[in-house]
């Protein structure tokens, strides 16, 4: 059976005294605010519908005589859920749907680590390392 797996690449997410990896600050959101469970939980029909889809793929190639379906019938929906997290964060949708203490005191004060000028930014989203780093795949 498929299984949609999420993660992040590791990257340092270095600023100020604090010196941790991407992996680290999700493990530390999720504790805190359940940002992926509750991405999943916003999503989970679209992402379920994408893994049904692939399953057709594989039963039609299968009832069509290959014995493996030319593609991976996955490939696409890693990459759709990628994108679908980044808008859950740009949009703001993330700080819509009740997580608790959201939008966040740095989202409102606009404290940011990019450098660049301080204005009211999207909760979870500082350095945007976390956000860019982001990754799902489909394991079978």
């Amino acid at each position: 059976m498929p299984k949609l797996k999420l993660g992040e690449n590791e990257a340092n997410y270095t600023y100020g005294n604090t010196n941790r990896t991407t992996v680290q600050v999700g493990k530390i959101l999720e504790k805190r605010y359940e940002l992926f469970s509750t991405f999943l939980e916003v999503c989970g029909q679209d992402i379920s519908d994408g893994l049904a889809e692939g399953m057709a793929k594989r039963i039609d190639a299968l009832i069509e005589g290959k014995a493996k379906s030319p593609e991976n019938p996955y490939a696409g929906l890693g990459l759709s859920v990628e994108k679908r997290f980044r808008k859950f964060l740009n949009t703001y949708e993330a700080e819509r749907v009740g997580i608790p203490g959201t939008p966040t005191k740095a989202a409102k004060k606009g404290i940011n680590h990019r450098g660049k000028a301080n204005y009211r930014r999207p909760s979870f989203i500082d350095s945007a390392l976390l956000r860019d780093n982001f990754r799902a795949w489909v394991e079978d």
